[in-house]
């Protein structure tokens, strides 16, 4: 008698829910995570002008999520915003010299995910991190600063909104 068709069963069920994401255990990991809106920020930013917002870091989770949404944002050839966010405490954001030192207020802080539009990535989010595990590095009052920087062809109508997250990474 051979044990091979249980051990590929069992291999396979081992594959799908080792993560935490797998089949069996995505709906209970989905089940704990939890999101609340934090703001939602709508404008026109000029060709190449640099457009920004101080925003207030909702606190409910440990992590803020920022969706980016622009028209013509997926398609080929089609203006291109980039997003920075920065300490509140930066007065002059200069998107031709992005500092990368650390300790520099203007030093972009978060991280940005971006999608392969022909051949070349765009931005369509930021995630942002202060507490809750993560460096209370937001102050006592915990905000940041969004700085939109504008295509350099034409005036872009976007759309930003922001969620705070906790739980597992399902």
């Amino acid at each position: 008698m051979s044990h091979r068709p249980w051990h590929a069963a069992f291999v396979l069920l081992l594959a799908t829910s080792a993560s935490g994401c797998g089949l069996i255990l995505a709906p209970i990991c989905l089940a704990r995570q939890h999101r609340a809106p934090v703001a939602t920020l709508t404008g026109d930013v000029q060709a190449g002008a640099v457009v920004v917002n101080r925003v207030a870091y909702g606190t409910a989770g440990s992590q803020n999520d920022l969706a980016v949404r622009w028209n013509g944002q997926r398609e080929p050839g089609g203006p291109r915003l980039r997003v920075y966010l920065t300490l509140v405490d930066c007065q002059v954001f200069d998107p031709a010299q992005v500092s990368t030192k650390r300790g520099d207020v203007c030093a972009p802080i978060g991280s940005t995910g971006s999608v392969m539009v022909a051949g070349n990535l765009v931005q369509v989010s930021s995630v942002i991190t202060h507490g809750r595990g993560n460096p209370p590095r937001l102050g006592p009052t915990p905000e940041y600063k969004l700085w939109i920087v504008g295509d350099v062809r034409q005036a872009v109508s976007y759309t930003i909104v922001i969620t705070s997250f906790y739980g597992p990474d399902c």
